[in-house]
């Protein structure tokens, strides 16, 4: 890993106080934010191994979603229902369909995601698991893996999934996780290994309806809700729809229901990566350095926003690009192109995709 260096930088940091830092920096090291300040940084900082300039730039934590079918996502523009996809993908060889995931990966990436929790059926679980722990590990995109089969039926495929991956490092880095879906004090009762996660479905005391949290071991202090009727502050949200993995959908999607552009932000940046303990959600020294880098100044971007909040509506709206995707403080996205996958990758998906068509 190496020292980046982001300056000129306007910084969201969505801590509790909402702070936002004009012009300053943000220094990390080893995957983690060392450093945020107002103007220029300090001396001893200046000679990071990598300097993004970040004048007419936005930088925020990264963008989790949940808890959509990955599989749908891939195949959501496929013409055909989802028995036919599930035909389709036994019909493809397993680099065939990690080529899929890995571009559909990226394009979530380069729209400024960092992390994904996906829900796969129990045939999916068992088939695709292995095959989407590889791709997320190319693509180092954090990605939990859900699945409403017991442990000891997962396990298996949670093995076969963990040798598959391209860099062990994802493991330790919890870049790819899984998780068990259990019921109310079942859950308690659940020993899993330190890779996978028991989530909960679960009535939560004042929530209406039924809601996800992660992990029993952990206090419980923000629920996943499904209905946004239920949503309370510090809330995670959680969408099935395969089109709503888009998170520029998602963002219109919350400021349709009412909601305003800083809590919109708030909610896909800083609650959801809280409430799927992926990270703190927050850009604050000694923070998990998942962070995207919007560009305010470079074309398509504008019309150009006078002040803060102009800011995050722009965000929302897509006026602004994203331009660099970090993910535990790498590079995964960078000057608006993909850094962990190459040419070959997409032209490979592209080649899959097109022998689909032929057979229609």
């Amino acid at each position: 890993m190496v020292k980046i260096l982001i300056e000129g930088v306007t910084i969201l940091t969505m801590d509790p106080d909402n702070r936002v830092v004009e012009q300053g920096y943000v220094y990390l090291d080893k995957g983690v934010i060392v450093s945020v300040g107002e103007g220029p940084p300090p001396p001893e900082l200046e000679f990071a191994e990598y300097v993004i300039d970040g004048r007419g730039r936005v930088i925020t934590p990264g963008i989790s979603l949940g808890i959509g079918d990955i599989v749908k996502f891939v195949f959501q523009y496929h013409n055909v229902c989802y028995s036919d996809t599930r035909q389709c993908l036994t019909t493809l060889s397993k680099s065939d369909v990690i080529a899929l995931l890995e571009v559909a990966l990226m394009t979530l990436a380069m729209r400024g995601v960092t992390s994904l929790t996906t829900l796969l059926d129990r045939e999916e679980f068992l088939e695709i698991a292995p095959l989407l722990a590889r791709a997320a590990s190319e693509c180092w995109i954090r990605t939990r893996i859900l699945t409403d089969l017991a442990f000891k039926d997962a396990e298996p495929a949670i093995d076969a999934a963990l040798k598959n991956v391209a860099d062990r490092d994802a493991v330790s880095m919890s870049i790819i996780r899984f998780g068990v879906l259990e019921r109310g004090e079942a859950a308690q009762r659940i020993d899993v290994n330190d890779v996978v996660d028991v989530v909960i479905v679960d009535a939560v005391k004042d929530v209406g309806d039924r809601a996800l949290y992660i992990d029993p071991k952990i206090p419980l202090k923000c629920a996943i809700v499904r209905d946004l009727n239920s949503w309370r502050k510090h809330y995670g949200i959680a969408f099935n729809e395969a089109r709503l993995m888009n998170p520029r959908l998602v963002m219109e999607n919350l400021l349709y229901r009412g909601f305003d552009s800083v809590e919109v932000l708030r909610i896909v940046t800083s609650y959801n990566n809280s409430s799927y303990r992926w990270s703190e959600g927050m850009i604050r020294d000694g923070c998990l350095a998942d962070l995207v880098i919007w560009n305010l100044r470079e074309l398509p971007a504008g019309p150009l926003p006078t002040d803060v909040d102009g800011v995050y509506r722009a965000i929302i709206d897509g006026i602004s690009t994203v331009e660099t995707t970090l993910v535990r403080g790498e590079l995964v996205v960078d000057r608006g192109e993909p850094i962990t996958i190459g040419r070959k990758v997409v032209d490979k998906a592209y080649s899959v995709i097109e022998s689909i068509r032929k057979r229609k």
